[in-house]
C-alpha cells in the first residue's frame, strides 16, 4: 500500500494478473493514492472509485442491486463509504447502503475485481469472506473440503490421509465435510479439534 501504488509496474502486473483470469479484492480504500486520474489506482479493475471533491460531476451512474445470498454478511457487514461511485456503470452492485455501493463485482478480461467498503472480522464474516473468494474465482460455494457449518473448518492432508476438523465456537457443533466423494459427519466439542485417519 501507500507509495507502492506509485509504481506503474505493480499496476501493470496486477492488471495482467486479473485480465488473465485471477481476482483482485479491494477493501476500504484499496490502492488509494492522490495525484493520478483516479484515487484508486486499481479502479479500472474494481469498477469503483472515490471522489474527494476534486472531480467535475455530471451525475452518477444509476444501478440495480444484484444480491447474491451467499455473500450476505449476517453481522457487522460492510458500511457505506461516502463518495464511492461506479466508474463506468458496468460493475454489478451486490450490496448497497443508502444508494452507495458497498460490495461490487467487476468483470475484467477473464478475471474479476471485487470491492468491499469495509470488513470486520468474526466467525460468520470469515465464512462470507470465503464465499467472496470462491465467487471471485468463479467456484461453487458448496464443494469438497469445505465444512457445511460456518463455525467449523477443516484441513485434509492427502499424503497422510488425515482429516482434521476444528470447532471455532464455544458450543458443541455438528459438522460435515466431503473428501474424495465421501462425507464425514462429526460432533465436535467446543473449541476442540478432531483428527480422523481416513482409509
Amino acid at each position: 500500500g501507500g507509495n507502492a501504488w506509485e509504481d506503474q509496474e505493480i499496476i501493470e502486473r496486477l492488471t495482467r494478473f486479473v485480465y488473465e483470469g485471477k481476482a483482485f479484492i479491494g477493501v476500504n480504500e484499496p490502492s488509494a493514492i492522490t495525484g493520478y486520474d483516479t484515487l484508486f489506482r486499481m479502479a479500472h479493475i474494481l469498477g469503483v472509485d472515490m471522489d474527494l471533491g476534486d472531480r467535475v460531476s455530471h451525475g452518477r451512474y444509476s444501478f440495480m442491486t444484484e444480491p447474491v445470498e451467499e455473500l450476505e454478511f449476517t453481522e457487522c457487514g460492510p458500511k457505506a463509504k461516502r463518495n464511492i461511485y461506479l466508474t463506468d456503470g458496468l460493475a454489478k452492485v451486490l450490496k448497497e447502503e443508502n444508494g452507495i455501493p458497498v460490495i461490487t463485482s467487476y468483470e475484467f478480461g477473464k478475471g474479476r475485481g471485487i470491492y468491499l467498503s469495509s470488513y470486520e472480522h468474526s466467525i460468520k464474516n470469515a465464512r462470507t469472506l470465503l464465499h467472496i473468494l470462491l465467487y471471485a474465482a468463479g467456484e461453487s460455494f458448496c464443494q469438497e473440503g469445505i465444512t457445511d457449518n460456518l463455525y467449523t473448518e477443516c484441513a485434509y492432508y492427502e499424503k497422510d490421509k488425515i482429516l482434521v476438523m476444528i470447532n471455532n465456537s464455544d458450543t458443541l457443533q455438528k459438522s460435515s465435510v466431503t473428501i474424495k466423494g465421501r462425507t464425514y459427519t462429526k460432533d465436535i466439542p467446543a473449541f476442540d479439534t478432531i483428527i480422523l485417519p481416513l482409509e
